[in-house]
């Protein structure tokens, strides 16, 4: 029988799909007419939040309201060295970077949106607008990013550690996030939806790894 952590592991997977598959899933059957309902497919953003709402139940189940301070501590942690800061902000850029080659080098074609194209033509007046557009696309990405990493870094990933070095705990990690994110393939305007299934498989496991 697997020991307490790996127990604790195998739930949060299981509560984890269940609250972000009851996000998803209307979604997908609505999109696909399987349902007489109109969905909103922006609601899939609340779909991301499962592992967090997931550690934030099975923590205060285990040790009511004080469990909750690790979530918290954890991602707001700075007691690091300079180079890891260097690799904190350079690495996931370059991640994302290579990801697009690799969707280039398989014949994936390239468009600029409207958005794109009205602030290219718009010069310097467009640079107010632009660093407010940057500032609240940080922090929507901050929230959903928070979203998961509650959950797979902050929960699952210290109770794999217990048993797995920090390479294979990440890549089960890795490999649980996969499935995780193939119901947003089915969703449409979502980043995920355009990416060819091998290619976001290894993305996943390779931010895994890195995001440790």
């Amino acid at each position: 029988m697997p020991d307490r952590p790996v127990r604790q592991a195998i739930t949060f997977v299981g509560v984890t799909f269940a609250v972000s598959l009851a996000v998803y899933l209307p979604i997908v059957a609505s999109v696909r007419g399987w349902i007489p309902l109109d969905v909103p497919s922006s609601r899939s953003a609340l779909g991301g939040f499962g592992p967090a709402v997931a550690a934030l139940l099975l923590l205060v189940r285990e040790r009511g309201l004080a469990g909750l301070s690790p979530l918290v501590r954890d991602a707001t942690a700075s007691e690091f060295g300079a180079r890891w800061w260097v690799v904190t902000l350079v690495l996931p850029p370059a991640l994302i970077g290579a990801t697009y080659a690799g969707y280039r080098l398989v014949g994936r074609s390239h468009h600029i949106t409207s958005t794109v194209a009205t602030f290219s033509e718009a010069g310097l007046e467009a640079l107010v607008a632009v660093s407010v557009m940057v500032l609240v696309i940080v922090i929507v990405i901050v929230a959903l990013a928070y979203g998961e990493e509650a959950g797979w870094r902050g929960y699952l990933l210290p109770r794999l550690q217990t048993r797995w070095s920090a390479l294979t705990a990440s890549l089960l990690v890795g490999v649980v996030r996969f499935p995780w994110h193939v119901p947003l393939l089915f969703l449409p305007g979502d980043q995920d939806g355009a990416m060819p299934l091998p290619l976001l498989a290894a993305f996943v496991l390779a931010s895994a790894v890195l995001y440790t």
